[in-house]
């Protein structure tokens, strides 16, 4: 008979959802960043938290939601 490890299981399916929820949300948080009007630096910058931090990198993205802000001096 199979011995089956339940625990084991649930933590390999926990782990392959949470790559999963990683490159999906790691594609959208590029694509926004690749549409978003953003300077240069502050777009790579932005790419280099998605693509280092993961899974919360592209989270904040989405939450945040930068774009650049113009401040006017008078």
């Amino acid at each position: 008979m199979i011995d089956i490890n339940f625990g084991f299981l649930v933590s390999q399916i926990v782990h392959f959802a949470m790559l999963f929820a990683w490159v999906i949300l790691g594609f959208r948080a590029l694509k926004y960043l690749y549409h978003a009007k953003l300077t240069e630096g502050i777009r790579l910058l932005w790419v280099a938290i998605v693509l280092f931090v993961p899974l919360f990198g592209a989270l904040a993205v989405l939450i945040v939601r930068p774009t650049e802000q113009r401040t006017e001096l008078s």
